[in-house]
């Protein structure tokens, strides 16, 4: 975690000598979604765009092929700033899930319980995302997942996981 700001606004955060603007009111936009949202970067659009499209885009290393996600400009595995994007499957399996009791935010309490789950996708890389329409009981390591998409405003959209029919 960086350290809070001290001078001037508190909305911010420092990371690696640099401030992150972290109000979260900046974060939305005018819409009926009540929780807070990301904010795109420059490594990031593609994928929120991809998103946007109804698509779960991940980056591939021109270099070595290797998939990654998270968004990032370097391949952790050769180096190299070159990037193609390339479309997922969409599918998964549960890696590690978390059944939250508290919304840190006022936008998730009338969610609360909801599961988040970390699910290792066919491409080989992990993405967490809540688990929307399993009930809490019946969510398991290697449960199959797949990805679906939710508008969250005109300029954002989510990805959800939900289980494949047949799998619970």
């Amino acid at each position: 975690a960086g350290r809070r700001c001290r001078s001037g606004s508190r909305n911010g955060i420092w990371r690696s000598r640099r401030r992150i603007h972290c109000h979260h009111a900046a974060l939305k936009t005018l819409s009926n979604y009540d929780k807070p949202l990301p904010a795109p970067t420059t490594e990031s659009q593609a994928y929120w765009d991809g998103l946007k499209k109804h698509k779960l885009l991940f980056q591939c290393c021109r270099q070595c092929r290797k998939v990654r996600h998270y968004p990032r400009p370097v391949c952790d595995h050769c180096f190299s700033m070159v990037y193609d994007w390339v479309e997922s499957s969409g599918r998964g399996k549960v890696y590690s899930w978390t059944v939250n009791h508290h919304g840190f935010h006022p936008g998730f309490k009338s969610e609360i319980p909801y599961v988040t789950v970390t699910a290792d996708m066919e491409e080989g890389v992990r993405v967490q995302a809540p688990l929307v329409g399993t009930d809490e009981a019946k969510v398991s390591i290697d449960l199959a997942v797949e990805v679906f998409f939710e508008d969250a405003t005109s300029e954002i959209t989510l990805p959800r996981f939900r289980a494949i029919t047949g799998s619970v």
